[in-house]
C-alpha cells in the first residue's frame, strides 16, 4: 500500500492523468478490489461517490471480505485506519453538538444536511424524549432518508422528510422557521468553493436563528490516504486548509469572529462551527 502511494505520487509529480495513473496501475487495483470495501469505493454500486451504505460499512468498521485472504487484510488495515477513525471522529462531535441543541431547548429546530442514514443521531435519539421541536432531514438519495426517518422515529415522531440537492431546498427552507442547529457532516468534501460560499452564505443569513449554530467538516490537505482513496479506488474528495475555510467563510460575508475551526483527534478533518452573531 505505501509503495503504490509513493507510485502514484511519482506520476503525479511526472504530470500524469487519474486516468492514466490507474490505467498503469491496474494491476494493483485489482487486487486492491479483492477487499469487498475498496471494491465498493471503485464501482460505486448506487452510482455516486460517498454514498450512505459506503459510510455505514465505513462506520461500523466490520470486514465483509474472506477471512484470511489479501483482500480481509487490506480491508482490516483500512477498516481500523485514522482514515477510518476520523469519520467516526466526526459523525461523535456531530452526535454531541445535537444532543446539546435539543437539550438547551426541547423545542429546538435542527436541520441535518445530506443527512445520510443519520448515524450521527444514533447516540442522541435519547435526549429526543419529549421533544417538541422539529427536525428536518436532507438527503437527494431517498433509501437514505428512509433509513433515517426509521432510525429517528424509533425516538421522535418530530420530523420531516426534505428531498433533493440542498443548494435548491435551502430556498424552499427559507420560509420556514429558522433553525437552531443545521449540520452538514462531510458535504463539503464533495462541493466547489463557489456551491460552499452559497451554500454559507443561505444557511447563515437565512435559515439560522440568531446565536444558530452551523456545523460543518472537511477532510484536510496533506491527508497521507489521498492516494489511496483517489487511485485505489474512486473516491477523490476536496481537501481543504483552515485558512481556505476561512476564506469561504469570509466570501459568504460571515464574520470571522463567528467562526471556530479545529482538528478533530486524527488532525485529518477540520471541525468548523459557526455562531450566527446577534444583530
Amino acid at each position: 500500500m505505501k509503495q503504490f502511494g509513493d507510485t502514484v505520487e511519482e506520476l503525479e509529480r511526472w504530470g500524469w492523468s487519474t486516468e492514466r495513473i490507474q490505467t498503469e496501475l491496474a494491476p494493483s487495483r485489482e487486487v486492491f478490489a479483492t477487499s469487498s470495501f475498496m471494491r465498493r469505493c471503485q464501482r460505486w454500486p448506487r452510482g455516486y461517490a460517498g454514498d450512505f451504505e459506503t459510510i455505514e460499512y465505513l462506520a461500523a468498521g466490520v470486514s465483509y471480505s474472506i477471512p484470511g485472504t489479501i483482500g480481509w487484510h487490506f480491508e482490516d488495515i483500512i477498516l481500523h485506519s485514522p482514515m477510518a477513525q476520523q469519520h467516526r471522529n466526526k459523525l461523535d462531535h456531530q452526535a454531541k453538538e445535537i444532543a446539546q441543541a435539543v437539550l438547551r431547548s426541547r423545542n429546538a429546530r435542527v436541520l441535518s444536511v445530506a443527512c445520510g442514514g443519520c448515524l450521527d443521531w444514533a447516540s442522541a435519539t435519547p435526549c429526543l424524549e419529549n421533544f417538541a421541536g422539529e427536525i428536518v432531514l436532507n438527503d437527494f438519495e431517498p433509501d437514505a432518508l428512509a433509513l433515517a426517518a426509521t432510525r429517528l422515529r424509533a425516538a421522535t415522531c418530530q420530523i420531516r422528510l426534505e428531498p433533493g440537492n440542498i443548494l435548491r431546498v435551502s430556498k424552499r427552507l427559507t420560509r420556514c422557521p429558522p433553525f437552531n442547529l443545521v449540520i452538514a457532516g462531510g458535504l463539503f468534501d464533495y462541493l466547489s468553493d463557489k456551491a460552499i460560499i452559497l451554500l454559507l452564505r443561505s444557511v447563515h443569513e437565512d435559515l439560522l436563528v440568531p446565536s444558530g449554530v452551523l456545523l460543518f467538516t472537511n477532510l484536510a490537505k496533506g491527508n497521507p490516504w489521498r492516494t489511496l482513496m483517489g487511485h485505489g479506488s474512486n473516491w477523490s474528495l476536496n481537501e481543504r486548509t483552515e485558512g481556505q475555510i476561512r476564506e469561504l467563510c469570509r466570501d459568504a460575508s460571515i464574520p470571522q469572529s463567528a467562526v471556530f475551526v479545529k482538528r478533530e483527534a486524527t488532525g485529518l478533518a477540520i471541525l468548523t462551527r459557526i455562531v450566527k452573531v446577534e444583530r
